[in-house]
Parts: C-alpha cells; structure tokens; sequence
C-alpha cells in the first residue's frame, strides 16, 4: 500500500478514535483538520533525525522504546505508547516524561487524560496510543501519521532480524545434536566391531570349559563349580556380543516375523547395568510363542531399548518397576511398557515426539529418541500412545499387526 492509501486510511480510522475521544470528554470540542500537503522543516527534520535513531536489529521492544522516546521529545506533554497483542505495552511515556508502568492497561494506557487516540502499525494488530488534554493539530496529526509509517517499516524489518537470529539459534542447536548423533552412531559400530573380535576368544572360552566340565569327575567338586561359572558367564557374554552386531547390522528391505518376545528380552539384556543401577525391578510378561509382528528386529529392538531406557531415567531418583506386558487380539499384538517414574504434564506429553525435544537434563538426551521410535513404529503400520500422569508413571500402548506365523 502507497503512502498517500495508508494515510487516508489512518485518517478515517482516527475520525472513529475523536469519536471515541468525544465520547470520553463530551463537553470538549473534537476537531479533525485534513493534515497539509508536506510536513515543515522543522517537522521533517525531526521525522529524519527520529528515522536515524531507530535500529531494526536491536529487537522489537527496543525498538519501540526509541521510538516512542523520540515522539515524547519532539511533541512534549503529549503520552504515547506502543501496544503489542498478547504482549500489553511495550513502551509508554507519559505527558509528564515518566515511563508508563507494567500495570498499564493496554486498552487505556492514559484513563486521566480526555483525549485518546489509537493509531494502527502495519497489519499485526499493533498500535501506537497517543493520550492529550486536546486534539492535535493538523500539522501535528501529519508528523505522528508519518511516524507510525516509520514505525512500521522498521518493525517489518525487526521483525524480520528475529526471525533470521531465531533461526540460526534453532540450526546451531541442531548442528550441535547431529553431530553428538553421528559420535554416538561412530561410537555403537566401534562397539559392534569390538564385540566382533571378541566372539572368538569368547568361543574358545566356551569350548574350553565345556570339555573340562565334562572331564571334571577328577577335579575337586569346587574346581567343577568354578568352571560351570566360567562357562555361564562366557555364554552370556558371548549370547550379548550377538545381541549387539546383530542390533548393529542394517536392517534389510523385506520384513519378517519377528519374536515379540526375541526383541524385548534382547532390549532387556542391553539396559540391564542402567536398569541396575537406577535400583528398578523388571516385571516382564511377553509370552515366548504365538506373538509375531511382521517387520525387522533390529529397528524393533531399538524401540523397546528407548522406552526401557526412558524408564530407567524418570525412575532414576526412587527407584520402581518397569512392567512389560504382551497380549494378543485377533488382529493386533499390544505391548504395554509401564513405569512409576515422575510422569508428564499434559502440555509435555503433547511435545514429546517433536525431534530435539527432551525433559531430561542437559547430557542425558538428545531429543530424537521418541521421535525416531514413533517412526519406526509408523513403518511397522502400528500406533504408538502415551498415557502419563504427575507423581505416578507413564505408560507406552504399542500395537502392531501380527504376522502369519511361518509354522
């Protein structure tokens, strides 16, 4: 819109405001003088050197605080005030020169004055409110209706400076989380590779003390009792070195059946130390036949190894237990995962699967966890549903279509 098109609508819309203003002060004459064709010098001076004032990138409120400053000092005695919606005022200045406190209404920043007018800034519903004993002049009314267009023009421009210096807050933040991502993603296939060397001697181990055990009739009953510990402990280490390059190792690209309960036991094996140490008892009830899902371990795995994480951390303070329960309907397989941590508040619960979004303190979550699992989930043609309540827990629904079983 030109100029000359944004002042005759002012110009209509500050009539309605000395309507306004009558209706405040009825015994006082309100007149409405058609501003000059040009500003005087002295004004248009005063307009140029307001403009050399302003800065766009130092912020909104900022902004409006000179702003108004400079209107306060070249028309003296009169109170103006920048209102924001949603934000009240940003900025006032009294006839006295005082600044407008916090309590000021945004609707009627100046109750004890007669006059008060309303002069609208661009198209985000922002305002300048002017408060006088007496209308202005014609001449005055045209310096402050080119001043609102100098407002608005570098409002539009710290408006456009936020956004940018937002943005490039949000893409530093997510630069610092890819890149944490790919150490951790670095750091699980150096653990697959470790865990791949050790299967070797891990299977010498085993071999080992298998053939003693079975030659033990000649060692001492203690000797025999060591050895079946040896061999008990390097077949759950080795079972877990599978576990994890198995984890490790892509998916591939055509589904099949899948054990619910191969996936969950496998996700309880690897958060065993955190489950541990967090003092939390395992109640876990999956039936080890008859609950298939069609799609890929792996990926399946990862679902449950971030839930079962997730718990550990809301009951890491207390302690408690994690319940896993699988049942079967006719056409879903459901997998609750419950805990009695400190559980979500409604305005969190609906944020939890936005990406780099987390409630854990700073170094114990990325913010991707729940958001990588949900899609995971979407790609098994399931559905994933929290439900969580303050000071009790928070329970995970997983349903997933059941795949025909290969017998």
């Amino acid at each position: 819109m030109s100029g000359h098109a944004n002042e005759r609508g002012r110009r209509k819309s500050s009539g309605d405001l000395h309507s306004d203003a009558r209706d405040l002060a009825p015994t006082e004459s309100s007149r409405v003088t058609r501003p000059p064709a040009a500003l005087p010098p002295h004004r248009l001076e005063a307009l140029l050197t307001l403009a050399t004032q302003l800065r766009a990138d130092q912020g909104t409120r900022e902004l409006c605080r000179d702003f108004v400053r400079g209107i306060a000092r070249q028309l003296p005695g009169l109170g103006v005030a920048v209102v924001v919606p949603r934000v009240g005022v940003v900025e006032g200045v009294e006839p006295s020169g005082a600044s407008l406190g916090a309590e000021a209404s945004p609707t009627r920043p100046f109750p004890q004055l007669p006059y008060e007018r309303v002069v609208p800034i661009g198209t985000h519903a922002t305002t300048l409110r002017l408060g006088s004993d007496g209308p202005e002049t014609a001449e005055e009314e045209h310096f402050l209706l080119r001043a609102a267009d100098l407002l608005e023009s570098f409002l539009e421009q710290a408006r456009t400076f936020e956004a940018i210096e937002r943005h490039e807050r949000d893409l530093a933040d997510l630069r610092s989380r890819v890149i944490q991502t790919e150490k951790l993603a670095a750091l699980g296939q150096l653990a697959a590779g470790i865990m791949h060397e050790l299967n070797n001697p891990l299977t010498s181990i085993v071999a080992y003390a298998d053939q003693l055990q079975r030659n033990s009739d000649s060692l001492p009953p203690e000797s025999s009792e060591r050895l079946a510990r040896i061999e008990e402990a390097a077949e759950r280490v080795l079972d877990l070195s599978r576990d994890v390059v198995g984890y490790a190792r892509p998916a591939g690209s055509i589904p099949a059946p899948v054990p619910v309960a191969q996936v969950v036991n496998r996700a309880l094996s690897f958060c065993e130390h955190e489950l541990s140490e967090c003092s939390i008892t395992v109640d876990a009830q999956v039936p080890a036949s008859g609950l298939l899902v069609s799609g890929f371990s792996g990926p399946l795995t990862q679902v449950f190894v971030n839930l079962f994480t997730n718990a550990a951390h809301a009951m890491r303070e207390r302690g408690g237990t994690l319940r896993v329960r699988a049942t079967r309907t006719k056409q879903t397989i459901i997998v609750d995962v419950s805990d009695d941590g400190v559980g979500m508040e409604s305005n969190e619960l609906t944020r939890i699967f936005e990406p780099f979004y987390t409630t854990k303190e700073s170094g114990r979550g990325s913010g991707l966890g729940l958001f990588i699992v949900r899609n995971i989930i979407d790609a098994h043609g399931g559905l994933l549903e929290p439900t969580s309540t303050p000071g009790v827990g928070t329970t995970f629904r997983i349903t997933l279509p059941p795949a025909a079983d290969p017998e």
